[in-house]
């Protein structure tokens, strides 16, 4: 049920949003028109790369986690700069990080400047698997995060479904993976994804779902997430989570009303 801002009388939405740290797995991340979710994929691209630990709190502004796997992002919705501006808000370099061997960036939007520049699907699969396989530099893990800003806008590209499905069973080998994690955003209200949407939301451990709030948005509330948290062990190194962690991987249904501001997200948990 979307819940509207009264639901959130003497909430703190100050209250953080329970996730299983650091995600394992394939991780679906859902949107529609009326409240779309990109703020979402930079919320856990931030965790990502600021978390200390397995179920530990997030280092100090600026500070990087270990280098316990690399970060590998395929930017098909948003340009490099986009993603360099919404990580400098909190205290992290886009180059730096680069240099470092922490992340590799997939950028689409420079090769689609020119009429009829789109890459084939075929092209950013071959891209893709090449910065999952490439040497993150010394010091690194062989352990990656692999993050899709866009399915729905990669679907687009492919010629045929067998493509396609290639694609996605590559994605999701790579969150399979040991100590690895998928991380893909689609949009939910395009009919035509319906069924390869399904598929994935049937492989995926945890599955989160923006919705817009029954009376629309307000001072006190921007929308409703809603977390799903199926089976972290799958994909995963089968380790128990310490900590506060153990609580948010318990398997079941949670619901958060949230509200975006200039400094990123807040969240409160909504209870029956």
């Amino acid at each position: 049920m979307m819940l509207g801002p009264s639901a959130m009388s003497g909430a703190a939405l100050g209250a953080g949003l329970s996730l299983p740290a650091p995600l394992r797995g394939v991780v679906l991340a859902r949107d529609c028109l009326e409240a779309e979710a990109g703020w979402l994929l930079v919320h856990l691209l931030k965790a990502e790369l600021t978390q200390s630990g397995n179920g530990a709190a997030a280092l100090p502004a600026g500070t990087l986690s270990p280098a316990h796997r690399r970060l590998v992002l395929l930017a098909a919705a948003q340009a490099a700069s986009h993603y360099a501006a919404v990580l400098r808000k909190a205290g992290l370099n886009l180059p730096s990080l680069v240099a470092a061997g922490r992340l590799n960036l997939v950028e689409l939007l420079p090769a689609a400047a020119g009429p009829g520049a789109l890459p084939s699907l075929r092209d950013v699969h071959a891209l893709l698997a090449a910065a999952c396989s490439g040497d993150g530099g010394a010091g690194s893990s062989s352990s990656i995060c692999l993050v899709v800003d866009d399915l729905t806008a990669l679907h687009c590209l492919a010629s045929n479904a067998a493509d396609w499905s290639a694609f996605l069973h590559a994605c999701t080998a790579v969150g399979q993976a040991p100590g690895c994690a998928f991380v893909g955003l689609a949009h939910g209200d395009v009919p035509d994804d319906e069924r390869w949407l399904a598929r994935l939301e049937a492989a995926a451990a945890l599955v989160l779902e923006a919705e817009p709030l029954d009376c629309g948005p307000s001072a006190d509330a921007t929308g409703c997430l809603a977390v799903s948290v199926r089976d972290v062990g799958r994909g995963g190194d089968g380790s128990a989570p310490a900590g506060g962690a153990a609580e948010a991987c318990a398997p079941g249904m949670r619901s958060y009303c949230y509200r975006l501001a200039e400094t990123g997200a807040s969240f409160v948990e909504q209870t029956v």
